[in-house]
């Protein structure tokens, strides 16, 4: 077994470190980079553990704080590169952090991404690693950035923990690619010796599938916290302007890569410091209030027993959803195929995502009046207030589309037919119609119109493969908070280690990394 050089990011912190120590100790995965929230005492660790190994703050990349000192001469990239990633580039630009989206201009933009690219392409020139593993979906400036050079013109291996917890248990599976979520496990699915579901997919399923339906713990806890959230909030504004009254203007408490001014890119000071951005989120928790309202003057009147598809809208803006949405995160564009397609005497029930409205949510940020005037110009849409209840509205449709969103995955399991427009972990599912062009979307609306309805085996036997793959009982959510009431925390950061050290034998075996 020969020894592979390894970029890791974002296991930087007293635990998560321990799996870089035992995939270098066990299976001579040495580290030549590691990137992340990087504090003093983990630089102290590497330099002691791994003397050769680099270390950057990824904030800093994100501040656009590029330093080559260690690195040697910058190696620029070019029209290959630059067309290799063209595709993804889009969503990129629009991603980025904007206190109000006309501070980073398009011309900024561009040039950041340039510049992060000449970044990483210089790090992965210089260093030749084998294998990129980030500890959770690669969906930051900094890092997205990073993966879109490893998979898409290096072809150096990726692995990262979904933090999608299956079957609404703390099980996770290791992710190879973010537009093919599905990679680690579809060869089973669709193998002659596919597992029967166990016990943990058929409870599962049960659930989902009773009169109610239940929505996953992971989302229900988000919306717990929000009173929590609240308190914690106004105590760190009182902190923060004590703080700042006693040394000064907030620039040496800490600093954001969300730009608020005009100032260029690369300069600090175009950044929200830390009262800037206690400001920020406290006027965009009165933008969101305010918002809410604007929302619920357009919401209409409906009717269950009317022909219609419910479309229930991805939260934004939101870099994960930018990525899983990929060139379909924008709303209008889906919305105007849904309408091309769907029979006149069918509606749209549009029901905004409930998150949009959350107090510190940065909903406020994509949805304005002028986005709900555009969606009320559309002949046969209903706009639906955000609480109505979600499992109903799958029921009492005739076919449920979102964009890579929950709700399609659980309409397929409740048996109502299902289009994904994006990425998603269930796009491989027969059960399911993934939508990528307009030909798609009527061949689907067709056999909708015919009949077709989900398989249940099917979608049992789609989960029976993810249960095969998954790793079992361990902590990725709140990792911080929940790795230290677990009794033996050494235990799930070994079983973390040796997932991903064999999900990257399973996966890339046969292949061999361009930069070997």
């Amino acid at each position: 077994m020969s020894p592979k050089k390894v970029i890791y990011h974002e296991f930087t912190n007293k635990h998560t470190r321990k799996v870089i120590d035992f995939l270098s100790k066990h299976h001579e995965w040495e580290p030549v980079f590691i990137t992340g929230s990087i504090s003093k005492e983990f630089k102290d660790w590497c330099n002691i553990k791994f003397a050769e190994c680099m270390v950057q703050d990824s904030m800093e990349l994100r501040q656009a704080q590029f330093d080559y000192s260690s690195l040697g001469h910058p190696v620029p990239i070019d029209s290959i590169i630059i067309n290799k990633l063209s595709k993804y580039a889009l969503n990129y630009l629009g991603f980025l952090p904007d206190t109000n989206g006309r501070n980073f201009t398009f011309q900024e933009r561009k040039l950041f991404y340039y510049d992060i690219l000449k970044y990483w392409n210089t790090v992965l020139q210089k260093l030749k690693p084998d294998i990129l593993v980030c500890f959770t979906r690669p969906h930051t400036s900094a890092e997205y950035s990073l993966y879109l050079l490893c998979k898409y013109h290096y072809q150096i291996d990726v692995i990262f923990i979904n933090p999608l917890p299956l079957f609404d248990r703390n099980d996770y599976f290791i992710g190879t690619s973010l537009s093919k979520f599905s990679e680690p496990f579809v060869d089973i699915y669709r193998s002659e010796n596919c597992p029967v579901p166990g016990e943990t997919v058929k409870k599962y399923l049960d659930k989902l599938r009773s009169d109610k339906g239940k929505t996953p713990d992971y989302i229900l806890n988000v919306y717990k916290s929000d009173k929590r959230l609240i308190l914690l909030n106004i105590k760190q504004l009182v902190k923060t302007v004590g703080k700042t009254l006693v040394k000064g203007p907030g620039k040496k408490l800490g600093l954001y890569d969300w730009k608020s001014n005009k100032k260029p890119y690369q300069f600090l000071s175009c950044r929200l410091s830390i009262i800037g951005y206690q400001m920020f989120i406290h006027k965009r928790a009165l933008n969101n209030i305010k918002l809410k309202y604007i929302y619920k003057s357009y919401v209409d009147d409906f009717d269950y027993s009317k022909n219609y598809l419910y479309f229930p809208a991805p939260y934004q803006p939101e870099s994960v959803t930018a990525i899983n949405g990929g060139l379909y995160e924008e709303v209008f564009i889906v919305l105007d195929i849904l309408e091309s397609v769907l029979p006149d005497n069918w509606y749209i029930y549009y029901k905004e995502h409930p998150g949009t409205f959350r107090l510190y949510a940065k909903g406020s940020l994509k949805r304005d009046k002028y986005f709900y005037e555009k969606l009320a110009t559309y002949k046969n849409i209903k706009i639906l207030c955000p609480e109505e209840d979600s499992f109903k509205l799958i029921d009492n449709a005739k076919a449920v589309a979102s964009i890579a969103g929950t709700a399609s995955w659980e309409a397929a399991v409740r048996g109502k037919p299902a289009l994904s427009f994006g990425n998603s972990w269930y796009d491989e599912c027969d059960s399911i119609f993934h939508i990528e062009s307009i030909k798609d979307a009527e061949h689907a609306l067709d056999l909708i119109l015919k009949g077709f309805s989900p398989d249940k085996k099917d979608i049992e036997k789609y989960l029976a493969a993810i249960d095969s793959i998954s790793i079992k009982d361990i902590v990725h959510r709140n990792f911080n908070e929940q790795i230290m009431k677990k009794n033996d925390p050494d235990d799930i950061l070994k079983k973390i280690a040796n997932s991903l050290k064999h999900t990257h034998d399973r996966i890339y075996s046969n292949n061999s990394s361009a930069s070997n």
